[in-house]
């Protein structure tokens, strides 16, 4: 598993979990980011989350050996959806992408 979701009492922690990579986000991590977000989301016990990695870094970023896997295929994976509501929001704009 290449992201990991713990719920103690009401705090999530969400754990980047790709330490030889140095947790540099792949197709695979990201799409279980996206799960680890959505159940956060929706967990009703679920007050506040801890996002983290696994070894010595956080994040290196997107792993560039996947190609677009890293970056999603679609608008509304975690990455793009607070960035488009922000931006409609402060734009008035009611539009879809």
């Amino acid at each position: 598993m290449r992201s990991l979701y713990e719920l103690d009492g009401h705090v999530a922690t969400i754990t980047y979990n790709r330490p030889d990579a140095l947790n540099a986000v792949n197709g695979a991590m990201r799409r279980g980011l996206n799960d680890a977000f959505s159940r956060f989301r929706d967990d009703e016990d679920a007050w506040i989350a801890i996002v983290t990695g696994a070894g010595r870094a956080f994040c290196a970023g997107g792993d560039l050996r996947d190609g677009a896997g890293a970056i999603g295929e679609f608008a509304g994976t975690f990455w793009e959806k607070p960035t488009v509501n922000f931006v409609r929001e402060r734009l008035g704009d009611s539009s879809s992408p």
